[in-house]
């Protein structure tokens, strides 16, 4: 008897132990995860800071190289690019001892890839999502001895497609870092490709137009929307000389939407850079989480993005802000980082009584001012005739001697007409601003977008 006692006291020994080593080995594995993520996320930042200062593709695409290469641990990355001759991919740089150009059949892998921006993974290719697609992608990856492609992919473009030659296949943090890194390489190498393209037709003294040409490629050609019975409908006027304002939406699958309005600080080609960037970081994060958004978070992405240490708050900061509607609910919400508040237009609840503007005041730093920044979240309801009112100071900005007075016109314009759909109310207001300006011309941009339950 006691020595069965002594063998069940020894084992429930083990068995503790076990699980103490079992403990132990589970947190030693969350450690290392959490210092992989580490490590990936100081990879991101540092192409960011590259990708910013590139100044010209083929240089982004080497820091895309560089940042795959570093952050999968890979032998070798080959970047396919088309830059001599659109449509036509070469390597870079060519591969020790392999071939120069892909061949002829690969064309269909190239057409494939645009539309399907993700990372192929060559031990994936059995999935039944690639069908047809396994032989030219398979042979592809074998021409340059690649274990995954990774095609970087802007507005429906393929800008190039990097071969990876890694010994692993990639891990759960790997491929979020793939997910977060591929969409904004293509942007910045895109936008590049744009600002040279431009650069060939303007002399140097014309640098305002192409910041005009740059940002007016990240403006939704959209004027008006309509989401299950919410109706948007925005006002963009880009001045000649600034390039720094713009606005955009995302459509998610249970009918939500988010609406951003931006405002970089300062004019001309440096502004309009930095409005590509928040742009392109808005585009990846909606791409990494395509059914939902967390504001904050986005928030707290994009000043990241901005923020350069050492270099002063000015030199990359923007206002900026996030609203996230439902038309289901009728809910809203919103993240304000240093911009002008957004109103809340309530028309009359009954004749006789006043409609109502509410200056929605919740708010945080502007993008880029911070290194930590932290965002709060505003909400509101978009009941039925309700209108959100977004908008940026350039509406008045020509009406120098009296800029407030021209806010109070705009103010008194939408409290006397809040009754009216979003595309008349918008012509109201531009109406009101146009006469608060007189003759005076306005060099400043504008972007009003009225969203109205």
């Amino acid at each position: 008897m006691k020595l069965h006692i002594g063998a069940a006291a020894g084992g429930g020994a083990a068995a503790l132990i076990a699980l103490v080593s079992l403990a132990f080995v589970r947190r030693g594995r969350q450690a290392a995860s959490l210092s992989r993520r580490l490590e990936l996320d100081n990879v991101h930042s540092g192409f960011v800071g590259a990708a910013v200062a590139a100044q010209s593709e083929r240089q982004v695409l080497l820091e895309v190289a560089g940042a795959l290469r570093a952050g999968l641990h890979a032998r070798d990355v080959i970047v396919l690019a088309s830059i001599e001759k659109e449509g036509v991919f070469q390597p870079l740089d060519a591969p020790s001892g392999g071939p120069l150009s892909p061949p002829e059949s690969a064309k269909g892998a190239f057409a494939w890839l645009k539309h399907n921006p993700g990372a192929v993974i060559v031990s994936d290719l059995g999935e039944r999502r690639f069908g047809a697609m396994r032989l030219p992608l398979g042979q592809l990856a074998r021409l340059y001895q690649a274990q995954l492609l990774a095609p970087l992919v802007h507005r429906g473009a393929l800008v190039a497609l990097a071969a990876v030659q890694v010994d692993h296949a990639p891990s759960a943090p790997e491929r979020e870092f793939l997910g977060a890194l591929l969409p904004p390489a293509a942007a910045a190498a895109a936008n590049v490709r744009l600002h040279l393209d431009a650069a060939r037709t303007l002399s140097l003294g014309q640098e305002v137009g192409l910041a005009r040409t740059v940002q007016s490629a990240l403006i939704p050609a959209e004027e008006r929307l309509d989401r299950h019975g919410v109706e948007v409908a925005a006002h963009v006027r880009l001045s000649p000389d600034r390039g720094s304002e713009f606005w955009t939406f995302y459509d998610f699958p249970d009918g939500r939407l988010l609406v951003v309005i931006g405002d970089a600080l300062g004019k001309g080609i440096g502004a309009s850079m930095v409005t590509a960037i928040a742009k392109g970081c808005a585009d990846a994060l909606r791409a990494l989480a395509p059914d939902d958004v967390d504001l904050p978070r986005m928030a707290q992405a994009l000043s990241r993005a901005l923020w350069r240490p050492g270099r002063g708050p000015k030199a990359h900061m923007m206002t900026c802000a996030l609203v996230l509607v439902d038309p289901k609910t009728r809910n809203v919400w919103y993240v304000n980082a240093g911009h002008g508040f957004p109103y809340l237009l309530r028309p009359p609840p009954a004749p006789g009584t006043k409609a109502e503007l509410e200056a929605l005041t919740v708010h945080g730093p502007p993008l880029g001012l911070e290194e930590k920044p932290q965002y709060p979240v505003g909400e509101a309801r978009l009941e039925h005739g309700f209108t959100l009112v977004l908008l940026t100071d350039g509406l008045w900005a020509a009406a120098d001697r009296a800029p407030q007075r021209a806010e109070r016109a705009v103010q008194k314009t939408m409290l006397e007409h809040a009754a009216m759909s979003a595309v008349t109310l918008k012509t109201t207001i531009l109406a009101t601003c146009a006469r608060m300006r007189g003759n005076v011309v306005n060099r400043d941009d504008e972007v009003l977008v009225l969203i109205r339950g």
